[in-house]
């Protein structure tokens, strides 16, 4: 089982590691580690330091482009993964938004970057048209219901999840 310290400290190795990838290299599961565990982060309310604030400011190109094909190419076999990925995310986007102006909080780049691109609008319109698809009748379910629910530690902010999801 993961521990607290062990997904704040997979974000930083995974964000090194992406910051450390080529340009040229396919650098989406890189990226989807880094969602994962700041995921994990999330849900255990652990505040992402400096130095993982730093690396998403150097990273958010690679972040934003990955993020973008998500959504562009929305994979409905990978629904509950993407739902996963999404509130990751949401934490990193929520953490650069509450220390604005802070100390260790860079200039802001990767909030400003993920503000005026369109990866995440592009990400919440994939979210929206599966959704709008889905019927949820139990044929046309790909996922069980519990893997679309709103995880315990999610909040309400996080609009992509299910809160009640009421068969047809």
């Amino acid at each position: 089982m993961t521990t607290s310290k062990d997904s704040k400290d997979q974000v930083l190795r995974s964000l090194q590691d992406l910051k450390d990838a080529p340009t040229t290299a396919d650098f989406t599961d890189i990226v989807e580690e880094v969602l994962e565990a700041a995921y994990e982060s999330g849900v255990a309310e652990l505040a992402f330091n400096e130095n993982i604030i730093a690396l998403v400011n150097e990273t958010v190109d690679k972040i934003e482009s990955v993020v973008f094909n998500i959504g562009l190419l929305f994979d409905i076999h990978r629904a509950p993964h993407n739902l996963l990925l999404r509130s990751g995310l949401e934490f990193i986007l929520d953490y650069l938004k509450s220390c604005q102006g802070k100390n260790g909080c860079g200039k802001g780049k990767a909030l400003k970057l993920f503000e005026e691109k369109d990866g995440i609008s592009t990400f919440d319109e994939g979210i929206k048209n599966w959704k709008g698809c889905n019927g949820f009748t139990e044929e046309d379910v790909v996922h069980s219901h519990e893997d679309l629910r709103r995880p315990k530690g999610i909040p309400k902010s996080h609009w992509w999840w299910f809160d009640d999801i009421v068969k047809q």
